[in-house]
């Protein structure tokens, strides 16, 4: 990860190869500013940006992908942290995943 500190470094959450940054970088507005390493349906390990929990299970999060908004959310699991992406965003991030393999 570029441009990081050692205090920032010793302050992620691990599970795996994924990341995830402290909560304390979504205040103070509670923003999807909080940056996460997240394995994405595709197996694929991609910066994602969350915010702030809004249950003990899943984080409001979206990925750019190939200029491209896709939202959805985060959670974890033995493997590390995933990015879930919703229903309407699914079609899209299929077909840009199809493009980019072509």
């Amino acid at each position: 990860m570029k441009h990081i500190s050692n205090y920032q470094e010793a302050r992620l959450h691990r599970i795996g190869d994924t990341w995830l940054e402290p909560e304390e970088a979504a205040y103070p507005n509670g923003g999807q500013t909080r940056k996460c390493g997240a394995i994405c349906p595709d197996g694929v390990i991609r910066t994602v940006r969350c915010g702030i929990p809004d249950s003990y299970f899943s984080i409001p999060a979206h990925l750019t992908f190939r200029g491209r908004y896709i939202r959805g959310y985060v959670t974890s699991s033995e493997s590390g942290f995933e990015f879930r992406v919703m229903n309407t965003h699914k079609a899209l991030f299929d077909s840009l995943v199809s493009a980019s393999d072509s």
